[in-house]
């Protein structure tokens, strides 16, 4: 019997090749343990029948067919395993219908749901249904809420959902007022060409009504309007309540045709397209029978803020009727477009010059009538325009009275502790107060959202330490309370530094590139440098980089073609040059990355290792990418001086407006630790086993470290430099179990160790071979134009190969025996000689002391 050792990895089981199709007719239960399900025809659930979909699911669309849910469906997902409607046609753009629900009685339920590449993702036909925690991802109309002759439509809630790049609508809310959208993220949707909105609600009947709540959602980034109301038969049938939303960087906030309702509390910021003269407005109104109410909104850094058209008459303010949605206190100011106009309220094609547009109490920013009239088309303008009545206002900055307390749960004590407030949209501080005593009270003028963030000097060395409301990876937004007090909370101030940050903006075009900004900052803060990046084939390439200097913004070029990462299809074995400028001067450091398979102890865990080594081969850091977390390592002269948890959150695409990476500091070890290992440790070239060994490097302490010794054993079988935090071993004992673990040393003292590494020995009655790789060329292959499929395997090494093709309802069309011989070609023909049909098969190979390969193949 022959012996070989191999590190132990978790296996990787193939199942039956073959998956659950299901068409027709479906209830009961969907199981994980029968995955796939693919849908190769239409499906209904029946009405008075019950389908559950268990979480981790995975539902396979192979062509277009709907799926009707006339009974009930519940689908239970969890953060960690949700149920997935995956489109498997081709190309993958092409749309499924997408789940209808018909049944007007009894609930659904869909939870943790993905749902991707449908016409619609969910069509709810009145029918009672909660979508919570779901995401909607690249549909023509991500959701639909059709009412539309429902006197009294089922209920609906909407709530948790990440919505996202849909061809026109991310929800689409059609006379069905009965729904609740609350707390969502809707961003990136209206990629196509005609003008859906993000949420949009529409009536079309003259008895219709559309009156649904829409609260605390995120909706952003969306290329046309953020929410829309439209009433083409202008019948007053749209009246939704509008609250609390953070609406931003949209072609337009909120756009009501023949539409009215309450908007409050809501901030409508930043809504335009750079250079483009028809997008921008904050907020826009139009038709006769327009008379919404807005109050408490911020609405900011538009183009427009109101933008009011065709004898609307919304009311932003009036103090003369004592109604309970007509106080104002709206917050208007800085809507200034390219041309650097400011047009705070700008009336436009009025039919009835006599109209007045209501806008007392509001708050525009500046402290005199003449300085508001600027921002303000209306009667005095041009004659046939409504007068805008916008007094009285509010006089600058009401004071907001600041409550709380802070508390130090550090290790030694503080002084000169201060209270900062930082705005919500930039990072600037806004306003600086000494705190003499932990408890606080502080009146400030601030007129916008903020952070509160508590900074002290740590004695006796006199660093800064930190802490804010509600904590730094979820800090709490507080809003201006004029002369009601705001209170903060008990701020607790730790030892542990804040976490750094990198954010990703909107993206802007220079000499054709579209250039995306990666904003680097530390804290609460705004951003301090900005590296602008784009995208080509599997790399991100930086052509421009802006750092703040003192209070100047400077701009340092790079050469085309400069590379700063690869962030797709990396594996084991590549390397690349980065390039970045590292101080004010715009001095550039190029750095080598290079990427190593690694495993943990048992190999319980397997990730990716990226080393990056200055140009004299020094570490500068290491990132860990694991299947769950993202840990980076910063070195300075060998040692670890920063240990970060890479959060992430945002889109998956990392060039997308607002996907964000959090780097929270973590405990420093001051020993080596993270001792992993390549678990390929067969050298297919000398034929013998070598174990590569990587750590992380000790932080700083009392000992100054020459060396690092390796263990196997317990016996040491190696010392190499401390500048070093590799290892190969090249003698690997043929022992029943193999550990190893490293030290580090100053000839004299000796560290803790690290964890240890096993690797297990394993017995098989076959002389050892490499693993058998198959190479599929062309794929899809077209035997419609003479195209041969080939099949190559790497180290056959003269061993057969059993081969057998399989349809997708798991019949075999083909099958033979490989003797001698590396490779194979496959003409499309069946065993009969019948040429097989365009769609989608499996390869099964079977090579004598290999595990079976599979693989799939798209013949057209």
């Amino acid at each position: 019997m022959k012996h070989f050792f191999i590190a132990f990895i978790l296996t990787v089981c193939f199942g039956s090749m073959l998956s659950i199709q299901v068409s027709g007719n479906q209830s009961g239960t969907w199981s994980p343990a029968n995955n796939p399900y693919q849908v190769i025809g239409a499906i209904t659930v029946p009405v008075g029948e019950v389908l559950t979909i268990q979480s981790g699911v995975l539902v396979q669309i192979m062509g277009a067919y709907q799926i009707t849910i006339a009974g009930n469906m519940h689908a239970e997902g969890t953060e960690s395993d949700s149920v997935r409607f995956v489109n498997m046609q081709i190309p993958a753009t092409t749309l499924w219908p997408g789940l209808r629900f018909e049944n007007d009685n009894f609930s659904s339920t869909l939870n943790h749901v993905y749902i991707e590449y449908a016409t619609y993702g969910i069509r709810c036909m009145n029918s009672p249904l909660t979508v919570t925690n779901s995401r909607i991802f690249r549909c023509q109309k991500g959701m639909e809420l059709f009412g539309i002759g429902a006197a009294n439509p089922a209920s609906v809630l909407v709530e948790g959902c990440l919505i996202e790049r849909c061809i026109q609508n991310g929800i689409m809310i059609s006379q069905y007022s009965n729904a609740n959208i609350n707390n969502n993220e809707i961003r990136g949707n209206g990629t196509g060409t005609q003008f859906y909105a993000a949420i949009q609600l529409s009536n079309q009947s003259p008895g219709g009504s559309n009156n649904p709540y829409i609260t605390n959602n995120h909706i952003h980034h969306n290329l046309k309007q953020g929410i829309s109301a439209w009433d083409t038969v202008g019948a007053s049938a749209i009246n939704p309540q509008i609250l609390n939303n953070n609406i931003h960087h949209n072609y337009t906030g909120v756009y009501l045709l023949n539409a009215s309702g309450y908007i409050a509390d809501n901030q409508i910021v930043n809504n335009f397209i750079p250079g483009d003269m028809n997008s921008g407005a904050g907020v826009m109104v139009s038709g006769i029978t327009s008379e919404p109410y807005f109050e408490r909104n911020l609405i900011t850094g538009n183009y427009t803020g109101f933008y009011i058209t065709n004898n609307a008459r919304p009311v932003l303010g009036d103090l003369s009727i004592y109604h309970a949605w007509a106080q104002g206190e709206n917050i208007i100011r800085d809507n200034i477009d390219a041309n650097s106009a400011l047009n705070s309220v700008y009336c436009d094609q009025y039919a009835n010059s006599a109209y007045v547009i209501k806008a007392e109490n509001n708050n525009w920013g500046v402290s005199t009538s003449q300085e508001i009239a600027i921002g303000i088309r209306d009667h005095n303008d041009l004659s046939t325009l409504p007068t805008v009545d916008f007094e009285p206002f509010i006089t600058g900055i009401l004071p907001t009275s600041v409550i709380g307390s802070y508390t130090y749960v550090g290790q030694t004590g503080t002084a000169n502790a201060r209270l900062e407030l930082i705005s919500t949209g930039d990072g600037r501080i806004i306003q600086t107060y000494s705190l003499p005593s932990a408890a606080f009270e502080v009146s400030a003028l601030v007129d916008e959202p903020f952070y509160a963030m508590v900074v002290a000097q740590r004695l006796p060395e006199n660093t800064l330490v930190y802490g804010c409301a509600g904590g730094f990876l979820s800090p709490a937004v507080f809003y201006p309370g004029d002369f009601i007090p705001v209170d903060v909370g008990n701020i607790t101030v730790t030892d542990v530094p804040p976490p750094r940050y990198e954010l990703m903006g909107e993206p802007i075009v220079e000499n054709e590139l579209t250039l995306h900004p990666l904003m680097s900052g530390y804290a609460l803060y705004g951003w301090q440098q900005i590296n602008w990046l784009y995208e080509q084939g599997d790399f991100h390439y930086i052509k421009k980089h802006t750092r703040r200097v003192g209070t100047q913004e400077v701009d340092f070029d790079l050469p085309a073609g400069t590379v700063w990462n690869k962030f797709q299809n990396v594996s084991a074995g590549d390397t690349w040059l980065r390039t970045e400028v590292i101080n004010d001067t715009g001095t550039l450091s190029v750095s080598t990355v290079k990427v190593d398979a690694c495993s943990s102890f048992l190999g319980s865990i397997s990730y990716l290792l990226y080393t990056r080594s200055d140009n004299l081969g020094n570490v500068i850091e290491k990132t860990i990418i694991a299947p769950n977390q993202t840990i980076l390592f910063r070195y300075n002269n060998n040692y670890l001086i920063a240990k970060d948890d890479v959060l992430r959150s945002g889109s998956d695409d990392p060039l997308a407006p607002g996907a964000i990476w959090l780097y929270v500091p973590m405990t420093m070890d001051t020993m080596p630790n993270y001792l992993g290992y390549d678990p390929q440790i067969y050298n297919p070239e000398s034929h013998d086993f070598q174990v590569r060994l990587f750590w992380q490097a000790p932080a700083f302490s009392n000992f100054s470290w020459t060396h690092y010794r390796i263990y196997r054993n317990l016996q040491q079988i190696a010392e190499i430099p401390f500048s070093q935090s590799e290892f190969i071993d090249t003698t690997f004992l043929a022992l029943e179990t193999t550990y190893y673990e490293v030290r580090a040393t100053d000839g004299t003292n000796t560290s803790e160790p690290s964890n240890w590494i096993v690797v297990l020995h394993v017995s098989v009655e076959d002389q050892l071979m490499p693993p058998v790789s198959i190479s599929i060329s062309p794929n899809p292959v077209a035997f419609s134009h003479a195209q041969n499929l080939e099949l190559t395997f790497n180290n056959l090494k003269n061993r057969s190969a059993e081969l057998a093709i399989y349809n997708v309802k798991g019949q075999l069309v083909h099958a033979n025996t490989l003797q001698g011989s590396q490779s194979y070609l496959w003409n499309g023909k069946d065993n009969s000689g019948t040429r097989c049909a365009s769609g989608i098969y499996f390869l099964k190979a079977q090579v004598k002391g290999d595990k079976p390969v599979t693989r799939k193949l798209v013949v057209y």
